[in-house]
């Protein structure tokens, strides 16, 4: 799609698609200049065939290109950033191309039919992967994704989809288009600074990684990241499984990508375990270490290897992405990078919107354990690590059984010796159960560790209850009136 910009305030602006012949005139036209008495009836003629458009002038007082007047009849090529004049007044005009090649990250379907069909009016078209054809990356929210990075490093803008409905309305309504500026998403990562973070064009991104070499040990890690290493003008190079050159581990422009993440970590078999460790004790040795993925975002957003992806600086700063690798979810290409621990979203692959939260149970009390974004692998931040100090989202669980304190014990005691009175008969008094009044209420506090053993209070209780019952039985009655009465 061209666009033909009025150099002068007030006058339309003209959106030209492919395979389609406009006739610039005075009236009656498809690019009407009414205002303007220079300006022939059939003044010009504006072609576009592909990416290509041509200008013939067939008019009387002539068109200009860059200020040079154009041959009658004779077709001019013409490129973004030409100043076309027709006539010899004030019909002035700019020349844009574009051809918007949009790629999608974090969209639903619904919010992908709906960019789709803006794109078609523009004579654009939507994308899943991100390549060099790209021009725009469109997101909701920014978060950070191999797209994201991918974007930033082929100094492309990020906007809403937003954008481009306005941009089908002003071609429409023969309006300027809207600035891209203005449609920027938010940065939805926690732990980014807004006022760190510039995702606008900065042309040194696209040389960030010139000169680097990112060594990778696994073949999937190479392949979702090794495009926005290329991205940034950096090369990408598979490690064989065993093998530990030397001369290229221990260079300093080497970045030794780590594959031991948290959360790949236990997949990995013992062998390449080993492996690993000994290409990390071998660059560790010549006074290096080895970068995570995180870093190769960091440095893109931050537009610097000052700290990131420099493997001579042995303390990066912490401050980045923290838990997943890249956003991981649906698609390879909007893979998340894992960054330092932190508290943010995590990175995702393809962060089609997913988000995670881990809970550790423990005994006795639970811990609500917040994940943190990680580029390509997922980890528990350093905040989720139990010490000494309890966590503050604490709930705690107290067990007792279903058990009533059993009654002080008590032995039978003899009565004193009332043999002088008259009629006084001599037995013996013992407590039973329940002699004492109405058993005790079980609530909440009452519940205690119950113990199931052979010795227990309540076994021990019971026992003694027995004993009372059966010696009674077998005492010595002289009255069997007495008898019932007592046991009544």
């Amino acid at each position: 799609m061209w666009i033909l910009t009025p150099l002068e305030p007030g006058g339309e602006t003209h959106y030209l698609l492919s395979s389609k012949e406009y006739v610039v005139g005075r009236k009656n036209c498809d690019i009407v200049l009414p205002n303007d008495q220079s300006i022939s009836r059939a003044h010009a003629h504006l072609t576009v065939a592909d990416q290509t458009l041509s200008l013939k002038d067939t008019s009387k007082y002539g068109s200009f290109v860059n200020s040079q007047q154009l041959t009658q009849n004779t077709p001019v090529n013409l490129k973004s950033g030409d100043n076309v004049t027709f006539g010899v007044f004030n019909s002035k005009f700019s020349v844009d191309h574009q051809n918007p090649v949009v790629c999608s990250s974090c969209l639903d379907n619904d919010g992908k039919a709906s960019l789709s069909q803006a794109l078609l009016a523009l004579g654009g078209k939507l994308v899943n992967t991100w390549t060099h054809e790209c021009t725009h990356l469109a997101m909701p929210a920014t978060k950070v994704t191999i797209k994201t990075i991918s974007a930033l490093l082929c100094c492309c803008p990020i906007v809403k989809p937003e954008f481009f409905m306005e941009f089908s309305k002003a071609a429409q309504q023969k309006l300027p288009p809207p600035k891209a500026e203005r449609f920027v998403p938010e940065i939805d990562e926690p732990s980014l600074s807004k006022a760190d973070v510039n995702l606008g064009a900065i042309p040194v991104r696209k040389q960030l990684f010139s000169g680097k070499t990112f060594i990778f040990l696994d073949a999937k890690q190479l392949k979702r990241l090794s495009r926005a290493v290329n991205f940034g003008g950096g090369k990408s190079q598979l490690l064989e499984g065993g093998s530990l050159p030397r001369d290229l581990l221990e260079s300093p422009q080497s970045c030794v990508v780590n594959v031991m993440t948290d959360s790949s970590q236990t997949l990995l078999p013992s062998s390449t375990t080993e492996w690993a460790n000994s290409v990390k004790n071998i660059v560790q040795r010549k006074g290096l270490r080895v970068i995570t993925e995180s870093e190769i975002g960091l440095a893109a957003i931050y537009a610097s290897c000052v700290k990131y992806c420099n493997p001579s600086n042995l303390t990066p700063d912490s401050g980045g992405i923290p838990g997943a690798s890249l956003s991981q979810s649906v698609a390879v290409d909007e893979t998340v990078l894992p960054a330092a621990s932190q508290n943010i979203t995590a990175y995702a692959v393809n962060t089609e919107p997913s988000q995670g939260y881990r809970r550790a149970q423990l005994i006795f009390f639970c811990v609500k354990v917040v994940r943190t974004f990680h580029f390509l692998t997922e980890s528990l931040s350093d905040e989720s690590k139990i010490d000494e100090d309890l966590p503050k989202q604490l709930v705690l669980v107290e067990f007792r059984s279903l058990t009533v304190t059993a009654p002080p014990k008590t032995k039978p005691q003899r009565m004193q010796n009332n043999g002088s009175a008259k009629n006084f008969k001599c037995f013996w008094k013992t407590c039973v159960p329940g002699v004492e009044g109405s058993p005790h209420i079980i609530r909440g506090s009452d519940l205690l560790v119950h113990s199931r053993g052979a010795n227990s209070d309540l076994d021990e209780w019971l026992k003694d209850a027995v004993q009372v019952i059966l010696s009674l039985t077998l005492l010595p009655v002289r009255d069997p009136f007495e008898t019932c009465l007592f046991m009544i």
